[in-house]
């Protein structure tokens, strides 16, 4: 019997999730207010996914395809991104 698994890469770019907001809020202030800019780092990260996420569903549409695609006739990869980083070739 010859079988054979058929694998491929489905590579999302940036999709605002929940992910963020679900990060721990510090108990001490004070201690928090020292780290300086380290602090801001989460809101700043959450704030440049949301001027470049894209919708959520263009990743499931992507799964969608890979599976209606025959077997075989697959690529490797799936690059699905809302924005463009320049990073096709890598």
């Amino acid at each position: 019997m010859n079988s054979r698994i058929e694998s491929v890469i489905i590579e999302p770019g940036a999709y605002q999730t929940a992910v963020f907001g679900n990060s721990v809020v510090v108990a001490d202030a004070s201690r928090a207010d020292s780290y300086g800019a380290v602090n801001q780092f989460l809101d700043k990260i959450g704030a440049a996914l949301a001027k470049s996420a894209g919708n959520a569903q263009e990743v499931a549409d992507v799964v969608l395809r890979v599976i209606d695609t025959p077997a075989g006739q697959r690529p490797l990869r799936y690059r699905v991104s809302a924005a463009n980083f320049d990073i096709g070739e890598i």
